[in-house]
């Protein structure tokens, strides 16, 4: 006689109980993490945006606030020219060549903010969100404007950089 052996029903139906248990407790704990790494990163991202901003900052006045010849702030900063606020001065608002107005970035001008303050930071887009990972757009909250940078699809997630007071600031929501 010969008998197979295998699993019942019953030990099959505890396994796949114990399993969606486990499932059930891991999983949530799962999407914490992602949602906190999420947060961390743009933290991070903003903090090293920051830094740039003071750097270049720091470079302009170490090299005696120069202007260009029509009086505009500007500083070159690693082989790029910045163009720096007046209101409070030295703030980069924009590259040479910007059609912005002193303070005041345009979306362009703030993806070029983006792209030229960071060595090598994150990609940013201001039409649409595909394969990059900042959507880049203008911000205002009716006395001062800037730059929002949303980090992917998730708008709660961004920093905003006020560029005439040389604010950055994080808002996770």
């Amino acid at each position: 006689m010969n008998k197979s052996r295998g699993f019942s029903l019953i030990e099959l139906v505890i396994v796949i109980v114990i399993i969606g248990l486990l499932s059930a407790v891991a999983l949530p704990r799962f999407f914490d993490v992602s949602e906190e790494a999420k947060k961390a990163s743009i933290e991070g991202v903003s903090g090293s945006f920051s830094s740039a901003v003071i750097a270049a900052r720091a470079q302009w006045e170490a090299r005696g606030r120069p202007s260009d010849s029509s009086g505009h702030n500007q500083v070159n900063y690693d082989g790029v020219i910045f163009l720096l606020t007046k209101d409070r001065p030295g703030y980069p608002y924009a590259l040479q060549g910007s059609n912005a107005g002193v303070g005041v970035p345009s979306a362009q001008d703030c993806a070029a903010l983006l792209q030229n303050l960071l060595q090598n930071g994150p990609s940013g887009s201001i039409h649409s969100n595909a394969g990059t990972d900042y959507q880049v757009s203008t911000y205002s909250d009716g006395s001062h404007q800037g730059c929002r940078y949303t980090q992917g699809m998730r708008p709660h997630h961004n920093f905003t950089y006020v560029p005439n007071l040389g604010r950055v600031k994080v808002n996770l929501q």
